[in-house]
């Protein structure tokens, strides 16, 4: 049953702190970002299926105040970040690992919080890799129909803090409702920043793990306040300082803004 715990399954917070004991050395490169277009998690799942022996990693905002975005409420929220939460949800175990995440069960959790005092289940500036993501239902295009194989992928989740101002009423919008209490706009140095260590915290991590490939979008950018050609900078910086080999092949997708940004830099 697919409701039953894989026992292979393994759900680990991994902190930008401990990039600190990884000696780069001499195996520091920089790496080219093919473009790629279509939705991430589809093009994921395409991947994973297309050649026998593919392993796929997909990095994946998720809404840290209702797990799954609008996935258990019957509500679909607004912004591509959501629908790709809840379309994985749907589509493939996921759920169930983030919940257990939630729960604490995840290796190297403790107890962090943002930015506001809220607990959350990784730091901002860290990962939870979950995995394997037992993918079972076609795309909602496809009425979510059973795949007639299922697919595995790894996937990377991450967090993006609510840069949008916050109502002046007091009133929680919907956007609040899924990804948290709005703290307003920063200055988009410490954006790159920040978003850059979460991305190196995703690089380092994928490397020694045998994929082929790795998918990264800009999903949720936009919808939580920020910047797509930053995130886009943050994404370059943290590809040409930071990755290792050997490393997956890395596909970019999302916005115009997001693709032209590493497109300009680096593309294959």
């Amino acid at each position: 049953s697919r409701a039953l715990q894989d026992p292979r399954e393994r759900l680990i917070v991994v902190r930008h702190e401990q990039l600190l004991k990884v000696p780069l050395g001499d195996d520091a490169c920089r790496v080219k970002a093919k473009i790629c277009f279509g939705r991430i998690f589809d093009e994921a799942v395409r991947m994973a299926a297309s050649a026998s022996g593919s392993k796929v990693g997909v990095a994946l905002p998720i809404s840290l105040a209702q797990l799954g975005g609008g996935f258990m409420s019957g509500i679909e929220s607004k912004g591509s970040s959501q629908r790709t939460e809840e379309e994985a949800c749907m589509r493939s175990t996921l759920f169930r690992l983030l919940r257990r995440a939630a729960n604490g069960h995840a290796e190297g959790a403790q107890r962090d919080s943002d930015a506001s005092g809220r607990r959350v289940p990784f730091p901002e500036s860290g990962i939870l890799q979950c995995g394997p993501v037992r993918v079972f239902r076609d795309t909602v295009a496809n009425g979510y129909v059973m795949l007639q194989q299922e697919v595995e992928l790894t996937v990377f989740c991450y967090w993006l803090p609510n840069l949008n101002a916050p109502s002046l009423d007091g009133r929680v919008s919907g956007v609040e409702e899924f990804i948290g209490p709005a703290i307003g706009p920063i200055d988009p140095s410490a954006y790159i920043l920040r978003t850059r260590q979460k991305l190196e915290t995703l690089l380092h991590t994928v490397s020694p793990l045998g994929l082929t490939h790795l998918l990264v979008s800009d999903d949720g950018v936009a919808e939580a306040g920020g910047q797509a050609k930053h995130f886009g900078q943050a994404f370059l910086a943290a590809l040409a300082t930071t990755v290792r080999k050997p490393m997956p092949s890395v596909s970019v997708l999302g916005s115009a803004a997001f693709v032209h940004t590493v497109h300009k830099r680096m593309v294959q």
